[in-house]
């Protein structure tokens, strides 16, 4: 009988280390990811984001808010200056990821690469920078 107990207690104990976790993460989710997305439009699927200038145009930016998924903490942040096909100017995307203690940042740039017939391009990775929290 007392080995009966005791396994109803571990697990019990177990089940409640669960639920504090899912509370510490819900609560952490919304503190920190509220503010970014207050000003932002959601879109579906936990993100949100806000296009700010004219489609096709030099001049718009993209600014995001990607929430963590359920039980992680790997959301993240950007802002990005949107493609223009035409352009032969490189796209620099900046990525930013809260973390319990403070920020990661880094900077990716693109360029687009576009095919034979010059209507269809891609965007291809030319390099990241990782920045710390004073943007050095």
């Amino acid at each position: 009988m007392k080995k009966l107990s005791l396994k109803i207690k571990i697990l019990i104990g177990i089940i409640v280390l669960f639920i504090v976790y899912n509370i510490f993460w819900s609560v952490f989710t919304y503190i920190r990811w509220r503010p970014f997305c207050e000003p932002l439009e959601y879109i579906g699927d936990g993100d949100y984001s806000l296009f700010v200038g004219e489609r096709g145009k030099k001049g718009r930016y993209i600014y995001g808010a990607f929430l963590p998924q359920y039980l992680s903490y790997a959301g993240n942040l950007s802002i990005s200056r949107g493609e223009v096909r035409t352009e032969d100017i490189p796209k620099v995307s900046m990525l930013i990821f809260p973390k319990l203690d403070g920020y990661e940042i880094y900077v990716k740039i693109y360029k687009m690469v576009m095919d034979e017939t010059g209507l269809n391009g891609k965007q291809e990775l030319m390099g990241t920078i990782i920045l710390d929290e004073n943007m050095e």
